[in-house]
């Protein structure tokens, strides 16, 4: 068990600042702490039984990632990003929640947030978060999943490729280019839900894109206000939209 309150940990070299181990059953509490000057992360989870819970946390200059969390269970509120990272949280079939982020102006070359194969166990909310080089948030390979209250300035704000769930409460805001949301290659069995959307000054508000006519199961689009030069493209994406 480690409990740390009002901690800082700075300077690994080429490592991690800390690191919970493949296979443990570790109870990590991080509190009111600060992380710095990592080599390769500032947090790194290998698939594991622990327990990883932190509130009122900021990373600044982490390397590579900022969060790495793989096959791990988490409870994170209040987390705050600065400085130098190719990317800040990586998520990786974890499960539990992660609410409360945000972010200075971020220019890693990798999405801000990346999120692969996570299902209904893992709750994304109150995010607010820019990204200038490229997705704010990536979604991929993921099922099931609920995400809500996001405000993101970036182009493409948010990427979902080959993934099905719920994202509501999304307000995306651009520089009048790129695309607000896009939505590639769903899943046949179970759709992609995007409710109470505001999406301002982009070349295209929303992107569906299919390889082949009925590949995925027809998208909903509700209550959703779209300022852009193109509002929708669809190809051979199946959209349904509604105002109710």
């Amino acid at each position: 068990t480690l409990i740390a309150n009002g901690a800082t940990f700075a300077r690994s070299g080429a490592e991690s600042l800390m690191v919970v181990a493949s296979g443990s059953s570790a109870q990590v509490e991080i509190t009111n702490s600060s992380f710095s000057n990592a080599g390769l992360a500032c947090v790194m989870a290998y698939p594991s039984n622990a327990m990883i819970r932190m509130t009122d946390v900021t990373m600044t200059d982490c390397g590579d990632v900022g969060l790495s969390v793989q096959q791990t269970e988490i409870d994170i509120s209040h987390i705050h990003f600065a400085g130098t990272m190719s990317r800040g949280i990586q998520l990786l079939a974890s499960e539990g929640s992660l609410s409360y982020v945000e972010n200075d102006d971020f220019v890693g070359s990798s999405p801000f947030i990346e999120a692969y194969g996570i299902d209904e166990s893992m709750h994304l909310s109150n995010i607010d978060a820019t990204s200038t080089n490229g997705p704010v948030i990536r979604i991929d390979e993921s099922v099931g999943f609920e995400i809500h209250d996001l405000m993101l300035t970036g182009s493409p704000a948010l990427e979902i490729i080959e993934s099905a769930g719920l994202v509501s409460s999304i307000q995306a805001t651009g520089l009048g280019v790129g695309t607000g949301i896009d939505v590639e290659h769903g899943k046949f069995s179970s759709s992609i839900r995007l409710i109470d959307a505001t999406i301002e000054n982009y070349a295209i508000g929303i992107s569906f894109h299919e390889d082949e006519q009925g590949n995925s199961a027809t998208a909903l689009l509700r209550d959703a206000s779209i300022s852009a030069t193109t509002a929708i493209a669809t190809d051979r994406y199946n959209l349904r939209r509604s105002e109710e």
